[in-house]
């Protein structure tokens, strides 16, 4: 019988009886949590499992190599550089992972970071909340020039599902668009979309979104050298994955 491991099932956040759909396919074993910093927890756990379900556990190469028995990953969620994709794909091991799942929220909490960047609502409610516009004795009253976005460029890194959702948006509130994508296909009609490279991005776009995985070649794409290209006042929002930026 094929043994099934899920590694983290708590962040999914589902009633267990969803789970028990799983037991058709084999032999489960459920852990809610397992630490993400100990591998030989997480070899144990796995020992002689087929098919592991995980989250955001990381598979190491010490664990993969560990593992002789297993012939699938599936990751519950978009993003993968939990796994060494590398040597899964040496040993032949299925990935999988949930790629459109997140989209529309993903899009939403995009806009609600720019949205706050812009207009800096939670600081004006604070402020007004504590008496500050009775106390200006003006009629009008803002903490700082809140930024309109139409007629201003937007640049997205990572022009996959997410990314081009996000163009659209920002699009229909008026900005002018560049991309930046592994493969260039398909080009949205919107007037003022443009290819573009990143170095090209950071240096003209008012917003930067980042979109795109996380792999070698992404890891550190926000250093040093493209932050002094950026324009004074241009606002970078990552909603991706944490490496992209070197801090």
């Amino acid at each position: 019988m094929t043994k099934i491991v899920v590694l983290d099932a708590e962040t999914l956040a589902v009633p267990p009886s969803q789970w028990d759909r799983l037991r058709a396919f084999g032999e489960c074993a459920f852990f809610q949590n397992t630490p993400h910093d100990d591998s030989a927890l997480i070899t144990e756990r796995c020992q002689n499992a087929q098919v592991v379900l995980t989250n955001k556990v990381p598979l190491s190469a010490d664990v993969l190599n560990a593992l002789p028995r297993l012939a699938c990953v599936c990751v519950l969620a978009t993003g993968y550089n939990v796994i060494d994709t590398r040597l899964a794909r040496e040993k032949g091991i299925c990935l999988c992972n949930v790629p459109a799942y997140g989209t529309d929220c993903v899009v939403q909490h995009t806009l609600a970071l720019l949205l706050e960047l812009t207009n800096r609502v939670a600081a004006h409610s604070e402020s007004v909340h504590q008496g500050d516009w009775t106390r200006s004795g003006k009629f009008w009253y803002q903490l700082a020039p809140i930024h309109e976005l139409a007629g201003k460029t937007a640049g997205i890194v990572g022009f996959g599902t997410i990314g081009r959702k996000v163009g659209a948006v920002l699009h229909a509130m008026g900005m002018r668009i560049l991309a930046d994508a592994r493969t260039r296909r398909d080009a949205p009609d919107w007037p003022d979309f443009a290819w573009a490279s990143a170095d090209e991005i950071f240096a003209r776009g008012d917003v930067v979104s980042l979109h795109c995985p996380l792999t070698e070649q992404t890891q550190g794409l926000v250093n040093a050298a493209r932050l002094a290209s950026m324009k004074p006042g241009a606002l970078l929002i990552n909603t991706a994955r944490g490496p992209l930026v070197d801090e």
